[in-house]
């Protein structure tokens, strides 16, 4: 490693998130036409039946804006489809279409293998609890706790 930010674990964790993010879009854009973000969505949309596009962007950790423009190219492939909220006439609903769940099942049943091929030797439990661990302490450090 060249300086002692190299060695600092936020930033190999943010080199390692950006070359599976570049792995993952050689695989799933190549062979699904989805890109990161439509991943995310299909991701968190998926067995949820539907989410407002607030919550949808909530729990994908993603800006709204950032969400609203992916939908569009999504909902024109048939991947999901918008409708008005049933209360709130200022709120959209977003659910995965026929289409968008096959998909999704497709590219889940590869993303497990690659997974698994990922983690072949390391005890997922560890890496799992590693994993786990730097996310609670990240939120607690971003959200402490208020007296």
């Amino acid at each position: 490693m060249g300086n002692a930010l190299d060695a600092l674990v936020p930033i190999r964790l943010v080199r390692l998130a950006e070359l599976m993010s570049r792995l993952s879009t050689q695989v799933f854009e190549t062979r699904y036409g989805v890109r990161n973000i439509e991943l995310r969505i299909l991701g968190v949309i998926g067995g949820r039946g539907s989410l407002t596009v607030n919550e949808l962007a909530r729990r994908a950790q993603v800006d709204k804006g950032w969400i609203s423009r992916s939908l569009t190219p999504m909902e024109k492939r048939g991947l999901l489809r918008r409708e008005d909220h049933p209360t709130n006439r200022r709120q959209t609903v977003v659910a995965l279409t026929a289409e968008g769940e096959a998909v999704l099942a497709q590219i889940s049943a590869l993303a497990i293998a690659r997974n698994e091929q990922l983690l072949e030797g390391l005890d997922p439990a560890v890496v799992n609890g590693v994993i786990d661990e730097l996310m609670a302490r990240t939120v607690a450090e971003l959200d402490p706790p208020r007296d």
